[in-house]
């Protein structure tokens, strides 16, 4: 555990929050593209079948 010296708590508290909400960002940022990526191969597989029904 790190300890923090109070005159600089105001600032290290800031510096935590923006470490922490950059990686949060992050971690939804990669799923958001996940997700989509997901989509996207459902899409082609539904179309695939659609045009394998048309033939």
């Amino acid at each position: 555990m790190k300890y923090i010296c109070l005159k600089d708590l105001k600032a290290e508290h800031d510096r935590w929050l923006h470490k922490v909400n950059a990686a949060e960002e992050k971690r939804r940022s990669i799923e958001k593209l996940q997700r989509a990526k997901q989509r996207e191969d459902e899409t082609w597989v539904r179309f695939y079948r659609y045009c394998l029904e048309r033939t």
